[in-house]
């Protein structure tokens, strides 16, 4: 992939783009719209070195749209993480203090869907994006005795 990305970054360079990669997502962003010209050149070289390009993943977003990439949302400008998935995993931090570990499993039907290490892979991952975010320090104390309670 090193050799790839050099070709990616040469293309990048000459159209003013910035390329990033995390794995196997490629991003490329541009303060300017996209032409069919960069597109193909950037297919071509991801063709050449036997990439796979899923369509279905593929996007190409204008200025006003909602940028999520790897599960970070961009488009204000600093990474936070999309609005749905707080809602979400504040929900979880709710009713896991509200009910405790074993009780939250039984009400939601889903012995397999929560556990703490996921718990814990979550709050990192927010505050690594988030690291000021006051939510995730009473998360933290929540899921310490939630720890507490199932070592008794």
């Amino acid at each position: 992939m090193e050799i790839c990305d050099s070709w990616l970054e040469n293309i990048s360079q000459t159209y003013n783009l910035t390329y990033t990669r995390y794995a196997d997502d490629l991003t490329f962003s541009s303060k300017v719209d996209f032409s069919a010209e960069i597109m193909a050149q950037i297919y071509k070289v991801l063709e050449d070195f036997d990439f796979l390009i899923n369509q279905n993943k593929t996007q190409i977003l204008g200025p006003k749209d909602k940028k999520i990439i790897t599960g970070i949302s961009i488009s204000s400008g600093c990474a936070k993480l999309p609005r749905i998935t707080k809602r979400r995993w504040k929900q979880e931090f709710y009713l896991l203090k509200k009910y405790g570990l074993m009780q939250h499993k039984q009400n939601i039907k889903k012995e397999l869907s929560i556990n703490v290490s996921c718990l814990q892979g979550r709050l990192s991952f927010w505050k690594m994006v988030e690291p000021d975010n006051k939510f995730i320090a009473d998360a933290y104390k929540t899921l310490n005795t939630v720890i507490s309670d199932l070592a008794k």
